[in-house]
């Protein structure tokens, strides 16, 4: 099974980044192939994306389960399709990141 890591660090309050997260309409249009996606509750959603292998071209529901949304730091989740066999988990994760004094000097 394919799987991945992306990671990126931001200049912002940690707090500010959980405002972003906590809310799934503001970052999954930045998923990529991402079509659609829609709230069934606090912890489900499906989600629709368009998948690209080569000459074939098909639209893929998954049901996306949250497993936990710990704040300001975790959200973990499984997926499935819905009429395909994709099955899969993931999680998002921040941390707060403290520069020390000499760090911050070299870096301004």
């Amino acid at each position: 099974m394919p799987s991945g890591k992306h990671q990126v660090e931001v200049d912002l309050p940690i707090e500010v980044i959980w405002d972003f997260v906590k809310d799934m309409d503001n970052w999954a249009p930045l998923v990529p192939n991402y079509i659609h996606h829609e709230k069934l509750n606090e912890q489900q959603s499906t989600w629709e994306f368009k998948s690209d292998l080569g000459l074939i071209k098909k639209k893929i529901s998954l049901l996306i389960d949250i497993k936990e949304w710990i704040e300001p730091t975790r959200v973990s989740f499984a997926l499935k399709g819905k009429s395909e066999k994709y099955f899969g988990q993931g999680y998002f994760e921040a941390k707060a990141i403290h520069l020390e004094s000499n760090e911050i000097d070299r870096l301004s």
